[in-house]
């Protein structure tokens, strides 16, 4: 599966396509948002980035879920290093599961 779309767009197709997906941020692109701690349903991404930066839902974004990457770019921020890895049933493990297999 792959979109290029708007953020808030990417974020609701991925909660329609896999209902149970949890979105974590990559705060090394982003930043430290306080308002976005763990893991969170897309849906609550969208609703807590509405309250508190509705900019970044207007951004141009690709989310990719293929055999090697869940994950979402902003792409006017990185085409390569991704703004959020995704983990639900069906996709690949999560960011955090992946270096906890490494170690």
């Amino acid at each position: 599966m792959k979109l290029n779309e708007n953020l808030k767009i990417c974020l609701l197709a991925l909660e329609s396509r896999h209902p149970k997906s949890l979105v974590e941020i990559n705060e090394v692109v982003l930043g430290h948002l306080s308002f976005l701690t763990g893991a969170c349903t897309p849906s609550s991404v969208v609703e807590l980035l509405e309250i508190n930066a509705p900019h970044l839902l207007h951004a141009l974004a690709c989310l990719v879920i293929d055999a090697q990457r869940s994950e979402i770019y902003l792409v006017e921020q990185s085409q390569e290093v991704p703004a959020f890895w995704i983990s639900c049933v069906g996709c690949l493990p999560s960011h955090q599961e992946k270096q906890m297999q490494r170690a």
